[in-house]
């Protein structure tokens, strides 16, 4: 099975056959460097749809490749601080403070931009549907990640307050 490209995908969305497999889609983004062109394609893709409706919008495909990559930077930096997957031992607590403080900036970044992005498709959709779109209920998938969320920050007050917890229990 192969992955269509955008192209494919804007074709089939307007003919009205929509065969995107959006796990897929939503994996690419975590290849280095090509995820980078796929968030490219994704604001590229989204800022055209909306054009193409005649309703405004501000998404700006460079913009969001360029908070996707600092967010990325600051994840590699916050990672090598830390020790990799490796060296938890070596970890203080002021480098604990500093990779809490990286991490939370990345993430800032790509909130504020999916933020952004979520507002103009919101228009979007208002635009197509005259205002009836309606909101859509908070799945189990979305409730066992904010779960796994929550306990990984947990793990990052650990590291910063709790000298056993750094050094490994």
């Amino acid at each position: 099975m192969s992955i269509p490209s955008w192209d494919d995908i804007i074709a089939d969305q307007l003919a009205g056959d929509i065969i995107v497999d959006q796990q897929q889609h939503t994996l690419t983004l975590f290849v280095p460097i090509y995820g980078l062109f796929r968030t490219h394609a994704h604001a590229r893709c989204f800022r055209d749809l909306m054009r193409n409706a005649d309703i405004s919008g501000s998404i700006s495909p460079v913009w969001a490749v360029l908070m996707v990559l600092v967010s990325g930077v600051l994840g590699g930096i916050s990672l090598r601080i830390g020790g990799g997957f490796t060296e938890f031992a070596t970890l203080t607590q002021g480098m604990a403070i500093l990779v809490a403080f990286l991490d939370i900036i990345g993430i800032a970044l790509v909130s504020g931009l999916l933020f952004h992005v979520q507002g103009n498709l919101n228009r979007y959709w208002d635009g197509l549907t005259n205002g009836g779109a309606t909101s859509a209920r908070i799945g189990v998938g979305e409730i066992i990640f904010g779960i796994i969320g929550l306990l990984a920050w947990l793990g990052t007050l650990a590291n910063i307050f709790s000298e056993s917890w750094r050094m490994g229990f």
